[in-house]
């Protein structure tokens, strides 16, 4: 059955319980058609534009940017992981459902978020020592770094390798807007593109992969190019062209019928020439796509593994270990439990004598049975506090039998656990033994924080595109880097490194105390020029007065610290034994 169009455009713009209403009512005047076909077509009438003012419809929409969580069994996603290629989107959402079910993988994710550090800085390139003298070359340096720091690269990058923690690849819109003529900087952030709209389609010299998108969903409800800025509005015009809606939505509106896509009239636009994003259209599955070719200088693709093209969590490898766990919980709590669970039987007597009427004729009857039960029931309740009432019922030989306790059944979660974390690198990191090793944490520490510095390399390949599509006139290279494991002692050679006239190093000794060379340089002046060293006065205290003016005894310098870094098992035990020593 049909229902009228000009019924659903009333809604655009009312309020959500009368939306709802309204369409439980059309729902019931049409023979009780489901109400997901009523929203459907709702939806399509008003194409994206539906909800762009509602919050639970723009709530849902910010979160589908990712793949949303589905729970799968174990033996689907074992399925899936030996069909990868052909699984990405189920996959992603059982990495999603995982973080929620599987703490440990949550954990996992977050520790290698933590490890890295994410100092950042902007550096001339290729520029003569009579350059670095002009105004220019000054000028352009501050644009650069306030585009750096309008970027945010420690906040984002943080995000990002959380996200391909959790998805393997995302994809990235940088919106910015420079001022060149004022030297500033209007706005910069970073937009992320849907996860199961878009797809890797080839590579270049650019952004390294080749994004395609599929238009199709902007037919979604609250989801309008005019999100993504100026992204897709070159693909709009002939997107909106080639969009055939239900037949007959001039008056009414047939169900059976879903949106698609005029073939006939995209064939013949395409005839005509050259196409924005060279569209590709198809229908498979019981869905139409339209995929359109984004700019490579525009979108930028994240990743964790620079080897595999799919977009899958880099942790896939422990899924079906994550699903294990939540078994062995369970598992765990069962033999836990045994112990507790007791038996209490008896024998009801039989007549033995000769005025038995017939055989196997038992001394107690159903009826007294069933009596001595309630109230042994009712006797269990009530002394059901911390341990067991007893009721002497009329019964003879009667035993309470108690299951055993299994061996190490406290241990089947944590050995699991331990195995799990061990599997993915974290075993020393996360200590999970008695006897934890900093030797070999330390050495763990060190891989492990190389892990997602993948990143990195991608966060300078978009900012270094950025700032050459500024067209400036010296040449500037964006860097990033840092972990926990080098901060320190990266510190450490910078400072020696400036002690011998090695000026490089002041750059990166900044970055690592996350400010720039021009900030260094500002503060300097501001410091200097205020006066505020003038008021600073040095705290004189027994220990740094000299020996000759303090009347105080020599002072034994006491024995050699170490450098704190364990390298070795039998070096930490020597240190537990005897304190820090160089000897």
């Amino acid at each position: 059955m049909a229902i009228e169009t000009s019924e659903l455009n009333k809604l655009q713009y009312a309020a959500f319980p009368q939306i709802f209403e309204k369409l439980r009512t059309m729902a019931a005047e049409n023979q009780g058609m489901p109400m997901s076909a009523i929203s459907t077509a709702f939806a399509g009438i008003n194409a994206g534009r539906y909800g762009m003012a509602n919050p639970y419809i723009q709530n849902r929409r910010v979160k589908q940017i990712s793949s949303l969580p589905v729970n799968f069994t174990k033996d689907k996603v074992g399925e899936m992981l030996t069909a990868p290629y052909d699984s990405e989107q189920p996959l992603r959402q059982v990495s999603h459902i995982l973080e929620y079910t599987a703490y440990p993988l949550f954990h996992i994710r977050k520790t290698y978020q933590n490890l890295l550090t994410y100092h950042s800085y902007v550096m001339p390139r290729m520029v003569s020592g009579e350059d670095t003298k002009k105004d220019d070359f000054l000028r352009e340096w501050k644009l650069t770094e306030k585009l750096r720091e309008e970027f945010k690269p420690k906040e984002n990058a943080h995000q990002i390798v959380g996200q391909v923690g959790v998805e393997g690849k995302v994809f990235y819109y940088p919106r910015y807007s420079v001022d060149k003529s004022h030297n500033k900087v209007n706005y910069a952030f970073m937009q992320q593109l849907p996860s199961d709209w878009t797809k890797i389609t080839g590579y270049n010299n650019v952004s390294k992969y080749t994004v395609a998108f599929n238009m199709m969903y902007f037919l979604q409800p609250g989801c309008v190019p005019e999100q993504f800025g100026e992204l897709f509005l070159p693909y709009l015009y002939d997107f909106g062209s080639v969009v055939q809606k239900p037949e007959g939505t001039g008056t009414s509106v047939v169900f059976a019928q879903k949106t698609r896509i005029d073939m006939q009239k995209f064939q013949r636009i395409q005839a005509m020439g050259d196409m924005p994003g060279t569209p590709d259209v198809y229908y498979q599955n019981g869905r139409w796509y339209y995929w359109v070719y984004l700019p490579v200088d525009s979108v930028f693709p994240f990743e964790a593994d620079d080897v595999s093209r799919t977009a899958i969590s880099p942790f896939a490898g422990l899924f079906l270990n994550m699903i294990q766990l939540a078994q062995m919980e369970q598992i765990q709590l069962e033999l836990i439990q045994n112990p507790l669970v007791s038996l209490l039987h008896g024998e009801i007597p039989y007549r033995d004598d000769k005025a038995a009427s017939s055989e196997d004729q038992y001394k107690l009857s159903n009826a007294g049975r069933l009596l001595f039960e309630a109230i042994w029931y009712d006797m269990m309740q009530m002394n059901n506090t911390s341990g067991i009432g007893l009721y002497a019922a009329p019964f003879e030989n009667m035993k309470l039998e108690s299951l055993s306790e299994a061996p190490s059944a406290m241990d089947i979660v944590k050995q699991g656990y331990s195995d799990t974390m061990s599997q993915a690198g974290m075993g020393a990191i996360i200590p999970l033994g008695d006897d934890p090793k900093a030797g070999t944490a330390q050495i763990s520490l060190q891989i492990e924080s190389k892990f997602m510095q993948t990143v990195y390399r991608d966060f300078e390949r978009m900012m270094n595109a950025i700032i050459k599509k500024l067209n400036l006139k010296y040449d500037w290279k964006f860097v990033m880097f840092g972990d926990i494991a080098e901060d320190e002692k990266t510190l450490e050679r910078c400072m020696k490194g400036m002690e011998h006239g090695i000026l490089p190093d002041t750059i990166l000794y900044n970055a690592l105390l996350d400010r720039s060379m021009l900030d260094d340089l500002c503060l300097s002046d501001a410091v200097c020029n205020s006066g505020i060293l003038d008021k600073r006065l040095p705290l004189v205290t027994a220990y740094n007065m000299k020996q000759d003016s303090s009347g105080l005894p020599p002072q034994s310098p006491g024995r050699p610290k170490g450098d704190g870094n364990v390298t070795a098992d039998g070096s930490e035990t020597m240190i537990d034994q005897y304190g820090g020593t160089n000897d």
